[in-house]
């Protein structure tokens, strides 16, 4: 009765909260058990005064006989004993094995999302999780911050103030013009073609960050990139591409 008590507060262990079961029902057969003791107690009782008007009455013979008895059940009970050790020994063992699988499986899970949540998207990708940690590119001798802004509340829909960016201060041949917001979101779009991704519905320059920004059509989440950036990798390689003589 000892090892099923053990065995119900281990498996209620391995089980918890729903464990509260098992050691329910274990505090039960613990309670159930030492009255069951007081019982047997008084049968003790009982037996001694007949194992005394036996050895009054009885012969050698018998007393032998008895003795016998008495080992070969001494030696049952040892057998039964054994196997019930083993049986409870190897219950546990297979409920610690598998709680080891079980966290080993949630720890390997809970690192893959915490490693999937802190990557950091690539400085050419115009699509991806915003990530909190500052991606850092240098352009044209400067260090731009290429992280994305984080995700929108309940403004998302809220219109952004539309502004043209500074003129560059290049000239010549090599002068490229700076967009205005319809010709940066079919800059933007053509590259989503080239990648096989959805497009947006508009980008649009903000002053005040000197930025592009946008709703990235996948995640609905509000993305940006510094001018200087977004003219490096998507508007005047667009532009080029119509334009031969700026090659």
């Amino acid at each position: 009765m000892g090892c099923l008590i053990l065995l119900l507060v281990v498996v209620g262990f391995f089980t918890f909260p729903f464990g509260l079961i098992f050691w329910a029902l274990a505090a039960m057969i613990y309670i159930m058990q030492g009255n069951r003791q007081q019982q047997n107690r008084g049968v003790q009782e009982m037996g001694l005064l007949r194992e005394q008007q036996f050895q009054l009455t009885a012969t050698p013979e018998q007393k032998l006989e008895r003795d016998k008895l008495r080992e070969e059940q001494r030696q049952k009970d040892n057998r039964n004993t054994l196997i019930k050790v083993g049986a409870v020994a190897a219950v546990i063992l297979f409920f610690v094995i598998v709680g080891n699988i079980s966290h080993s499986s949630t720890s390997s899970n809970q690192q893959a999302s915490t490693q999937e949540a802190s990557s950091t998207p690539s400085p050419t990708s115009v699509e991806g999780t915003p990530s909190t940690t500052p991606a850092w590119k240098p352009v044209n001798g400067q260090t731009v911050n290429m992280t994305p802004m984080p995700e929108p509340t309940v403004k998302r829909a809220e219109p952004v103030a539309q502004s043209t960016p500074k003129a560059s201060a290049s000239s010549g041949s090599d002068y490229i013009p700076d967009p205005t917001n319809e010709q940066a979101t079919e800059a933007f779009n053509e590259l989503q073609d080239q990648k096989h991704r959805p497009h947006t519905k508009s980008v649009i320059y903000d002053a005040q960050t000197d930025s592009y920004i946008w709703i990235g059509p996948t995640h609905g989440r509000k993305m940006s990139m510094k001018r200087e950036a977004f003219y490096l990798e998507i508007w005047n390689p667009y532009y080029k591409r119509y334009h031969p003589e700026h090659e």
